[in-house]
């Protein structure tokens, strides 16, 4: 029995090894014709990539042209500031009030988005509010349509420009104004900080979008690229629930223009960071130097992930220090 055993035991081992050989074999074909395959469409990833930011050429330079004039001409933007408080934010009072004291007096009109009762009861007499009984964020889509589309409901007869932003974000109005300035609502645009991820599925699917915006720092929209937007396009089961990803989506199915600003020395006017992310402390102060890096422009358009008491420290430092943009 022992040697039937063997016996039958010798071909069925050639035959599992043949089978392993031909599936690891299969395998290793499939990564290399999804590699070749990749590499063919990289090229053509890399000519869009040149378009792109060629665009964003052109737009720096209108904007240098621009930034060194009077900022008084600047006034006749109408720029509407949309802030959404979080609904998971704990200082929702203090950060009202902050901002209300800070940048948003320098825009033309300004809606504070809330789910909180509290909230309602103790600013409606005094700021425009508008309710929302949800618990999404700006980082759900289906709100942050739904927001564009209140917007756009209560769109006025001349052209216009939204920015949309959180409780955590500080918008430099100055120099929003001098970004606009070269630039005409009736257009359809947009501004914030674009980024692309780099992971090693965006070269073994480079077919796939890995292109996002981010909400946190404030985007600003044309009153034309609104309008488009809404558009039911970009709805549906299988369209993007993150803003991120959905407003990337829905601007190249809308014909809208996404632009990342950047200034003359390539850095970005819309900063992500808090002000204490961007600041070094001692440990870091020697390195981050070496290396050439600053805060920021001092063109910035706006920063996210700032606390309530950060928004009175940057107001203060835009009317009394006198930064280069003022």
């Amino acid at each position: 029995m022992h040697k039937v055993i063997v016996m039958l035991s010798r071909p069925m081992a050639a035959s599992l090894r043949h089978i392993s050989s031909n599936i690891f074999s299969q395998l290793i074909f499939g990564i290399s014709i999804g590699a070749l395959l990749g590499c063919f469409t990289l090229i053509d990833y890399e000519t869009e990539l040149s378009h792109f930011t060629q665009r964003l050429k052109t737009h720096q330079s209108d904007y240098a042209h621009n930034t060194n004039r009077n900022v008084s001409i600047f006034t006749d933007a109408y720029v509407k500031c949309v802030i959404y408080i979080h609904h998971t934010q704990s200082h929702k009072h203090k950060y009202i009030l902050s901002l209300r004291d800070t940048y948003t007096k320098y825009c033309n009109d300004t809606i504070y988005v809330t789910n909180s009762e509290n909230v309602r009861k103790d600013f409606s007499e005094e700021l425009e509010l508008a309710f929302v009984q949800t618990s999404k964020t700006l980082y759900h889509w289906e709100l942050y349509r739904e927001i564009l589309k209140y917007c756009v409901r209560k769109k006025q007869e001349q052209p216009f420009w939204i920015v949309v932003g959180s409780e955590q974000t500080f918008v430099v109005m100055k120099n929003l104004r001098a970004m606009l300035a070269a630039h005409t609502p009736s257009k359809c645009i947009a501004f914030g900080r674009i980024y692309k991820i780099r992971n090693l599925l965006s070269y073994v699917f480079p077919l796939s979008s890995y292109t996002r915006i981010l909400p946190q720092t404030g985007i600003v929209f044309s009153s034309k690229a609104l309008e488009r937007l809404v558009d039911t396009s970009c709805t549906g089961l299988l369209f993007h629930r993150s803003t991120s990803r959905a407003l990337i989506r829905c601007s190249d199915l809308m014909n809208v223009e996404l632009i990342d600003p950047v200034d003359k020395e390539k850095q970005h006017l819309f900063v992500p960071e808090g002000l204490k992310a961007l600041i070094p402390n001692a440990s870091t102060f020697s390195s981050k130097i070496s290396k050439g890096s600053a805060c920021c422009s001092d063109h910035t358009v706006s920063f996210g992930g700032v606390k309530y008491s950060e928004h009175r420290l940057l107001q203060f430092a835009l009317s009394q220090i006198k930064m280069a943009t003022l």
